[in-house]
């Protein structure tokens, strides 16, 4: 083997090595920082009693209202079939 191929080698094997060094350092470096982050939030907030259920909540809306956008989205979903069907239709001629 000739004088410079293995010159070559070994700055080959030393890039290899300082960035595996690099790699590493990166890397314990991210588990500090992730270790001080802080407590976990509601860590030390005591266990909920799954047994007490919460109280409904109060609507946003009347139910005149909620029945407005329930007929509304029906009949936007209603129209959107119908200019899908006539977009198919209007393909399949050609």
């Amino acid at each position: 083997m000739a004088h410079g191929e293995e010159e070559g080698r070994r700055g080959a094997v030393r890039r290899a090595a300082s960035r595996l060094v690099t790699a590493l350092a990166l890397l314990a470096a991210a588990c500090v920082q992730v270790g001080t982050q802080g407590p976990v939030p509601g860590e030390r907030d005591p266990y909920p009693n799954l047994a007490t259920v919460p109280d409904r909540p109060v609507p946003s809306t009347t139910p005149e209202e909620r029945r407005g956008i329930v007929d509304a989205l029906i009949a936007e979903r209603d129209a959107a079939k119908r200019a899908d069907q006539a977009l198919r239709a209007a393909t399949e001629r050609k």
